[in-house]
């Protein structure tokens, strides 16, 4: 499932940047959807890698957070990890996870986010995004739940 969607920030784009950059956020801002307070303390890595900054963030044990605990039932903690590509001036993309206690992250299921902010005026914003699941490890019934639940 795929949704595109866009909104008007009354924020500079470098500030919604700054936002997005620190993946600390989804803790708070996004509790008990894509992340919750396990996930507060993790390993935090940040490097340049050509013309884009890449900010990564690893929670070991952690309790699943709701969306993930659809897209991964069963599983009642996980390892968890997002990593952010910043590309300037606006482009940004971000890929999040979820997988078993000690393996491979690509064994696990998460989500693609893709972010493009415009400057509108020094103060507004034009922020589109979109979001695409990676290695669906679900049934169509819970497909359709997620649909309902995070349209």
């Amino acid at each position: 499932m795929t949704k595109l969607d866009w909104i008007r920030i009354k924020a500079n784009y470098e500030l919604v940047i700054d936002n997005l950059l620190d993946l600390s956020h989804t803790s708070y801002l996004h509790d008990g959807l894509l992340g919750n307070q396990d996930m507060v303390d993790a390993e935090i890595t940040v490097e340049q890698v050509g013309d884009a900054v890449v900010v990564g963030r690893r929670s070991m044990n952690s309790t699943i957070p709701g969306l993930f605990a659809i897209q991964m039932p069963g599983h009642p903690r996980v390892d968890k990890w997002n990593t952010i590509r910043w590309t300037a001036p606006g482009n940004l993309l971000l890929r999040s996870g979820v997988h078993k206690l000690g393996t491979d992250p690509e064994t696990g299921t998460g989500y693609y986010g893709i972010h493009f902010l415009t400057p509108e005026t020094d103060r507004t914003t034009l922020y589109h995004f979109t979001a695409v699941r990676w290695n669906v490890l679900t049934e169509p019934s819970s497909n359709e739940q997620i649909g309902k639940r995070f349209p």
